[in-house]
């Protein structure tokens, strides 16, 4: 569904990735690890159209992304690294369902926006949420006007285990073997519990592409005996 083929991308001289060759497969989970400035939120940008490569190509199915225009957000639903980036509706409920009626579809959020625990809050703005709940309404909007893919940009970061796993839970509602996850993450557990594929981005290269035993590996290099009981919580 997404085939990135040679890309590389410099700013003012500097270059940030170098010759990334990748295809993303149908119905999988797919995980891009690595550390500050590796260069994931930019290949996630190029891969968006928000950014062109200096060198390479992309494609969503046949396409290139930037000739989707807006017809990209119908087939990905995205969430950024930064919550607050994409909240645009007067309250809860609006935003919840904002992608759905930009695309002229009709859909409630009430079951999501329960099983969340958001609901009680449908009727407030969402700047008024925490980092982690408004995380959480990112993702319902990304996802309830049933996306072939969904991209998400560090959607972890200020959830707790039990919220965690109600992102998960949300995701899998929405999955089915048609469908594809392209997350990145700082967290090697998190890739090594969810992903079907792992990537691991340095400076700009990818060094390793495989299952989970990619995880595995920068967890047993950065000590592995600190991450052994979260594995299976």
């Amino acid at each position: 569904v997404i085939r990135i083929e040679n890309v590389s991308y410099e700013i003012k001289s500097k270059k940030i990735l170098e010759n990334i060759s990748l295809t993303i497969r149908r119905g999988e989970w797919t995980a891009i690890i690595g550390s500050n400035g590796s260069g994931k939120t930019t290949l996630l940008h190029i891969i968006l159209g928000a950014v062109r490569p200096t060198s390479g190509e992309v494609k969503i199915g046949r396409s290139k992304p930037w000739e989707l225009k807006g017809r990209i957000a119908e087939k990905i639903g995205t969430v950024f690294q930064n919550p607050n980036h994409q909240l645009f509706g007067k309250n809860v409920e609006e935003e919840a369902v904002l992608t759905l009626k930009a695309l002229g579809k009709n859909g409630r959020a009430d079951e999501l926006l329960r099983e969340n625990g958001l609901y009680k809050y449908r009727g407030k703005s969402p700047y008024l949420l925490s980092f982690g709940e408004k995380r959480r309404l990112n993702i319902i909007s990304a996802i309830l006007h049933n996306p072939e893919i969904l991209i998400l940009d560090e959607p972890f970061i200020g959830q707790d285990t039990p919220n965690v796993a109600k992102i998960i839970r949300t995701i899998l509602k929405w999955w089915s073997p048609k469908k594809t996850v392209l997350f990145v993450t700082h967290d090697p557990i998190l890739a090594y519990k969810y992903a079907d594929r792992v990537v691991r981005l340095e400076e700009g290269r990818i060094q390793e592409e495989g299952g989970r035993e990619v995880a595995y590996k920068v967890m047993k290099q950065c000590g592995a005996d600190k991450f052994e009981g979260k594995l299976f919580n």
